[in-house]
């Protein structure tokens, strides 16, 4: 059996993610932020700078073809309320 991905390219590119949760905003704010706790719940990350244009890696697993780096840039910072990177 041959799985084909349908989803239109543009609709792949890029991940929104929008969620309401019972926690205060502060407290949600640091479990995205710092680096101990996102290297705990997502994955290790170096150099995480909360400033537009600051560069970061997240590092998974690797596997033949990929080591692994996940390079970001952090786009928007608005503590508590919104955190966007690339």
């Amino acid at each position: 059996m041959t799985v084909t991905d349908k989803t239109p390219r543009g609709q792949t590119e890029t991940v929104e993610v929008e969620l309401d949760l019972r926690h205060r905003p502060e407290k949600v704010w640091r479990a995205i932020t710092d680096p101990a706790l996102v290297s705990q719940w997502l994955l290790p990350v170096t150099d995480l700078e909360l400033e537009p244009g600051a560069a970061f890696r997240l590092q998974a697993p690797s596997f033949p073809g990929w080591d692994g780096t996940v390079s970001c840039r952090m786009l928007e910072v608005e503590p508590p309320r919104r955190l966007s990177y690339s």
